[in-house]
């Protein structure tokens, strides 16, 4: 029988056709998709923010069609309380809905930020999660965590007063008169709370005998500069991780809430006494940052007292949000 050809010194050194990499065109592809939704959703909440315009007057018309049920108790708030309780109501509600697309938006971040750095490096080592401990590669001191977030408070005030004259125009109103509440010193104000509240928590934590550790984190900066572009003041750049037990760790994020709160409440008690224009902004201030760590959304602390017990949250969360209803002095309306 006839053998089967060897294939010739010729053949086997010929070169093998070039083959394409579609796999290399197909993650290509796909990291272009990635960026493009991670811009899509880190972008969007300052859009939305974008079209929550605040009204300067009430004008009524014609109801029109598919707005429904908010429009309907709009309109009924506006006739029962002639208009000053709505807008509170409007204010509280467009603030609840900032806090929340911030802490949705803080999680995509993190998540997109992981999953690029995961693509372009197989090194990268992803953060360790539900371990209470924070990523090796932002770890941070706590007076540095602190400084930054002081620093990132004022200057997102700043930032809201030069971006948009008008809601400076009230305050730089009372650089020719008497009253110190001045752009300048409004900006020092606003990182006031922040600093009370790590001295609580520093004092609190020590007390429960759990580790507690304030936070800066590049995202939270990012988010923060994303809200003062939209002229919205949002005191969230900072953080604050707990590590030990949970009733502990409860105890500790309500008692920081309930002081920060409380520190509102004798800054309106002195200026009902002396007419004080600054420690009613001051108070103001103090309202806000207890208003917004108040909701049941990690990292805030309002999540730790929602883990504990709904009912325990209720109770802080409760005359925390009436205090803020009714309180709520005008000034900050400009900036919310």
């Amino acid at each position: 029988m006839e053998q089967p050809s060897q294939p010739t010194a010729i053949e086997s050194t010929m070169p093998e056709p070039h083959v394409a990499e579609p796999r290399r065109w197909f993650q290509l592809l796909m990291l272009s998709c990635a960026w493009l939704l991670f811009a899509f959703f880190t972008l969007s909440p300052l859009v939305l923010i974008e079209t929550y315009e605040e009204e300067s007057h009430y004008s009524p018309g014609p109801i029109p069609l598919g707005v429904g049920i908010g429009v309907l108790l709009r309109v009924a708030l506006h006739r029962l309380f002639r208009g000053g309780f709505q807008h509170i109501l409007r204010t509280s509600f467009g603030t609840f809905i900032r806090a929340s697309a911030r802490a949705l938006t803080q999680r995509i971040v993190r998540v997109f930020v992981d999953a690029m750095l995961g693509l372009i490096s197989k090194d990268y080592v992803q953060r360790e999660t539900n371990t209470g401990r924070l990523r090796s590669w932002e770890r941070q001191h706590p007076l540095v965590a602190l400084l930054l977030g002081v620093m990132a408070m004022m200057l997102s005030l700043a930032g809201i007063f030069w971006f948009y004259p008008e809601k400076a125009a009230p305050f730089e109103a009372n650089v020719s008169t008497p009253s110190p509440l001045t752009p300048l010193v409004a900006c020092g104000i606003s990182a006031l709370p922040l600093m009370v509240y790590a001295a609580l928590t520093s004092l609190l934590r020590r007390w429960a005998g759990i580790e507690h550790r304030l936070i800066t984190p590049s995202d939270g900066l990012l988010l923060q500069a994303y809200f003062t572009g939209a002229g919205v003041f949002l005191p969230m750049a900072t953080e604050s991780e707990y590590d030990g037990d949970p009733n502990r760790c409860a105890w500790v994020a309500g008692g920081t809430l309930l002081g920060l709160s409380g520190m509102g409440g004798i800054c309106f008690l002195l200026a009902s006494f002396i007419g004080s224009e600054l420690l009613t902004f001051t108070g103001g201030m103090f309202l806000l940052y207890s208003f917004i760590f108040s909701f049941c959304i990690e990292p805030l602390e309002g999540s730790f007292l929602w883990r504990r017990s709904k009912l325990l949250w209720l109770a802080v969360f409760f005359p925390i949000v009436v205090a803020f209803l009714t309180s709520l002095p005008a000034t900050m309306d400009q900036i919310l």
